[in-house]
């Protein structure tokens, strides 16, 4: 999946080892904004800012692979439960606890779960794991490799947007039949403009497209990009559809959020 990996070819497994040992090619900062994943959203946001977003199709970086890459995007928040329903049987899964998440968001989870009068988009993991019991891991893969949408899915990367933690994004990371679902940065709409802004022209050109696009909201959103083979792209955005907040949970929602009330 690295298109810039060196390859190296072998008989035997027969391969000079200063080829692969203290080669130093290894650069971390470049690891770090060289994914192709990173660069298809890039690559996404670009366009839209330029203006052509609809008039021709993304040429993704993975589009070098017989691999395919598929960009799920949305600015409504998934309803937590619904999510984890989607994803619990399937995926080998690595969730973060409620006592690992940060407080403000903990607490806001709280607040709109009181607010709703019902624990139904609360999501604590005792909970879920009654409601949804886990099954073994035999029986997951063997889900997997009979689901229709998530059986050729190689991999899958990007950032979600839950209702009930709507100051921070979900770090959503899949290999495999493995699936971890962590708590990652704040919102840059979350923040004062002094603690996001680089300096650099056209980085912060991109982070401001994305704080106007999301309107009242800012850049909270589900940006997630799958890759695999002979993907279904439609089949995927509607299943991701389902887990969004119906237009009356988005309504509520949004009352509850522009509550003074609740402590940001």
């Amino acid at each position: 999946m690295n298109h810039r990996a060196k390859i190296l070819e072998s008989r035997f497994g027969k391969i000079d080892p200063r080829e692969i040992v203290n080669t130093g090619l290894f650069n971390l900062e470049v690891a770090q904004t060289g994914y192709g994943w990173l660069q298809d959203l890039h690559a996404k946001t670009v366009k839209e800012i330029n203006g052509d977003g609809n008039t021709a199709p993304l040429k993704l970086k993975s589009q070098n692979y017989t691999a395919q890459s598929f960009i799920y995007s949305n600015y409504r928040p998934f309803h937590p439960r619904r999510l984890y329903a989607l994803v619990y049987d399937k995926f080998i899964l690595q969730l973060e606890h409620l006592e690992d998440s940060e407080s403000g968001d903990e607490e806001m989870g709280e607040d709109i779960a009181e607010e709703e009068d019902s624990a139904d988009v609360e999501m604590d993991d005792a909970a879920m794991e009654d409601e949804f019991p886990v099954p073994s891991n035999e029986v997951l893969l063997a889900n997997r490799r009979k689901d229709p949408l998530f059986s050729s899915l190689f991999r899958s990367k990007g950032e979600f947007f839950s209702a009930t933690r709507p100051h921070r994004a979900g770090e959503w990371s899949q290999a495999g039949a493995m699936l971890s679902l962590t708590g990652g940065r704040p919102w840059f709409c979350t923040l004062p403009p002094e603690e996001y802004t680089t300096g650099d022209k056209h980085v912060d050109r991109l982070v401001q497209h994305d704080i106007a696009k999301g309107g009242e909201w800012g850049d909270r959103r589900q940006e997630l990009v799958f890759i695999g083979e002979n993907l279904n792209h439609q089949g995927l955005r509607e299943v991701l559809d389902t887990c969004l907040l119906t237009d009356e949970e988005f309504d509520k929602w949004q009352q509850i959020m522009r509550n003074a009330e609740i402590d940001d």
